[in-house]
C-alpha cells in the first residue's frame, strides 16, 4: 500500500505528455496597474511578517521543520528578526533556502469509507517560514484582485461570495424556461477532478506574465513549485520523498489565488467563443 500510494501521487503531480499543446494566448485579460506592481514588490517589513504570522492558527499541524505557528507567535521577540530577513530576502532575490520548501503531504478521506486513493484529498504540510512568504502575497495582492478577476469568480474575492452566483444562475435558468424565441440553450456542469494537482506550471507561468505580475514575484512564486519536494505521512511515517512537476499544493496559502488566476483565462475563454458565436 505504501509503495501504491507513493506511486499514485507521484503520478498524479508528473506532467502527462499525452496531453496536447496548451493555448498560451487564450483570452485577453486585464492586467495589475502600476499600483498592484509596486505593492507586490515593495520591501517587505517586519510587521508584515509579524501580521501573517499572528493570522496562523497556533496549532495547525506542523511541516517537516517541525514548528508550529504557536511557536513564532510565542518567542516573536526572540525568532521574529530572523524570520522577518528571510522573507525580506525571498522578495529581493525571488528564492530562499530549499529547505523551506520540503513538504509533507496528509491524506484526508472525502467519503467516510474510501476505497480508492482517488477518495483522499491530499493536504501539504507546508513550513511556517513559507507559509507567511505566501501570506504576505496574498495580502498584497487580494486589494486589487476585483480589478483584474471578472465577475464570474467569487470565491476568495473580497467584496464578493458564492451566494452572489447561485442567484446567477437561478437568474439564468429562469431565463432559459422562459425564453420564447425557439433557438434552444445549453448549460454545463464542469467537474475538474482534482482540479489544483494538474495545473500545469508552464501554464501558470504564462498566466502570471500576461496579467502582468512583477518579473520578480513570478520568479520567487515559480521557485516555490519548480523546486518542492512531497513526503507522504503514512501512519505516523515519512514515505520515501519525490519531486512533483505539475500542481499546486492545497494548504498553501497562494493555492487558491493562483488558481483563480487560472480559472480567469478559461473563462475569458470561454467568453471569447461565445462572442464569436462558436
Amino acid at each position: 500500500m505504501k509503495t501504491e500510494a507513493v506511486r499514485f501521487y507521484k503520478e498524479l503531480f508528473s506532467v502527462d505528455n499525452d496531453q496536447g499543446s496548451l493555448d498560451m494566448h487564450a483570452g485577453i485579460s486585464p492586467t495589475l496597474g502600476v499600483e498592484a506592481r509596486s505593492a507586490l514588490t515593495a520591501s517587505v517589513t517586519k510587521e508584515e511578517v509579524r501580521r501573517a504570522v499572528m493570522s496562523m492558527k497556533s496549532f495547525k499541524a506542523p511541516g517537516m521543520d517541525g514548528f508550529q505557528p504557536f511557536f513564532f507567535k510565542q518567542y516573536w521577540p526572540i525568532v521574529g528578526d530572523e524570520l522577518w530577513r528571510t522573507v525580506r530576502d525571498a522578495f529581493q532575490l525571488g528564492y530562499s533556502d530549499l529547505s523551506l520548501l520540503e513538504t509533507q503531504m496528509v491524506l484526508i478521506p472525502k467519503v467516510n469509507h474510501p476505497v480508492s486513493l482517488k477518495e483522499f484529498r491530499p493536504i501539504s504540510l507546508c513550513n511556517v517560514a513559507w507559509k507567511v512568504i505566501s501570506k504576505v502575497i496574498v495580502a498584497r495582492l487580494r486589494p486589487f484582485l476585483q480589478g483584474v478577476i471578472g465577475p464570474f469568480q467569487g470565491s476568495f474575492i473580497p467584496g464578493r461570495g458564492t451566494r452572489d452566483h447561485n442567484i446567477i444562475a437561478q437568474e439564468a435558468f429562469h431565463f432559459v424556461r422562459k425564453d420564447g424565441s425557439g433557438v434552444g440553450s445549453l448549460a454545463l456542469k464542469i467537474d475538474l477532478e482534482k482540479a489544483y494537482d494538474r495545473v500545469r506550471w508552464e501554464f501558470l507561468e504564462s498566466t502570471l506574465v500576461q496579467f502582468g505580475f512583477p518579473t520578480i514575484i513570478i520568479q520567487l512564486i515559480m521557485w516555490g513549485l519548480k523546486n518542492s519536494s512531497i513526503s507522504l505521512l503514512w501512519n505516523g511515517s515519512t514515505l520515501p520523498s519525490f519531486v512533483p512537476s505539475r500542481g499546486l499544493r492545497q494548504g498553501d496559502p497562494l493555492s487558491p489565488y493562483l488558481f483563480i488566476f487560472c480559472m480567469e483565462r478559461l473563462a475569458l475563454r470561454i467568453s471569447e467563443l461565445l462572442q464569436e458565436g462558436l
